[in-house]
């Protein structure tokens, strides 16, 4: 049998059914995947990132993020600031008055893993999430190889 095959498909499809939910979850507030993704990085990882930063955190072109930041930027999501000391800097971070609806989204997306991950015990999550993690050093130690 093909473990590979059977794994990245797998991966795949769990992505596009989580995709889906939380499109559906999302819809009505006007966010996309990648909006959500953006205002979780911001609020979880980090508190403010350059656009490549985000690029990287979302495995996303630099131009594609570019021109959805800009479009969050417009409807009052996020803010671009420029470094006080390096003008050429600019940092992406929450804009403060969108701060409290992004809390209202991220308990929503919160509860819908919950809710996903509801049948599953403890211990499985516990070893699924060291599993994840093993494949991700696997996957990390060959792109430093491949550099």
């Amino acid at each position: 049998m093909y473990y590979e095959l059977e794994i990245l498909t797998r991966i795949i499809n769990i992505r596009e059914m989580l995709f889906n939910e939380v499109r559906s979850k999302f819809s009505q507030a006007g966010l996309t995947n990648t909006e959500i993704m953006i205002l979780y990085d911001l609020k979880h990882r980090r508190k403010e990132a350059k656009a490549s930063e985000l690029a990287a955190d979302l495995f996303l072109p630099l131009s594609t993020l570019t021109g959805i930041i800009d479009k969050m930027v417009d409807r009052g999501i996020i803010l671009r600031e420029r470094n006080v000391e390096d003008r050429r800097v600019v940092t992406i971070k929450l804009h403060p008055e969108f701060e409290k609806e992004s809390e209202k989204h991220m308990k929503v997306l919160n509860r819908l893993m919950k809710d996903v991950m509801s049948d599953a015990d403890n211990k499985w999550l516990v070893d699924f999430i060291r599993n994840l993690e093993y494949l991700e050093e696997l996957l990390e130690k060959r792109t430093v190889e491949n550099d």
